[in-house]
């Protein structure tokens, strides 16, 4: 099963588990044929992309990367979103996806947790261009299919943190 295959499946799955957990709703991708290692990069990388593409345009200081943190606690270092495919082909397909349905369009927003801060600031009044996003944190859980025990090839370079400006 290809990438766009699974996202279009993926979609009313979404919608039909609205009140449920991301990993329920990843248990019932799988019940709907989506291998598993697949269907966890969708309940991370899908809402995510369906939401940059939601909020596009809006003037939001965005990060292009993701940190993962493994069950141990152990942080990988950064990895561009543009390198997951799911993420990539989410922003590529979000119009389609729209087109589809407001519904399923929305239900995947709802499980975006950076979409629901930016609706919630908006809705109290902040305005968008005052917005700085920190990246994107996915934690992996303990029954997690793939494997991360390598670095990343595509690890972006963290920035040093400021407290450490004597540092090169």
């Amino acid at each position: 099963m290809d990438v766009r295959e699974a996202i279009l499946r993926a979609v009313p799955v979404f919608q039909a588990n609205q009140q449920a957990s991301l990993w329920d709703i990843r248990d019932r991708l799988v019940e709907a044929g989506i291998p598993r290692a697949l269907a966890t990069d969708l309940i991370e990388f899908l809402p995510l992309a369906l939401s940059r593409a939601a909020l596009q345009g809006m003037g939001i200081g965005f990060k292009d990367y993701f940190i993962r943190v493994l069950p141990s606690g152990e942080t990988l270092p950064p990895k561009k979103l543009a390198d997951e495919p799911v993420f990539r082909e989410g922003l590529a397909m979000a119009g389609e996806v729209r087109r589809g349905g407001r519904a399923g369009f929305l239900a995947v927003l709802q499980c975006s947790s950076e979409f629901v801060a930016v609706n919630n600031a908006l809705n109290a009044g902040s305005k968008p261009e005052n917005f700085e996003h920190a990246p994107q944190i996915i934690m992996t859980r303990e029954d997690d299919p793939r494997s991360f025990t390598h670095p990343s090839k595509t690890a972006v370079k963290q920035e040093r943190p400021w407290w450490r400006f004597w540092r090169g």
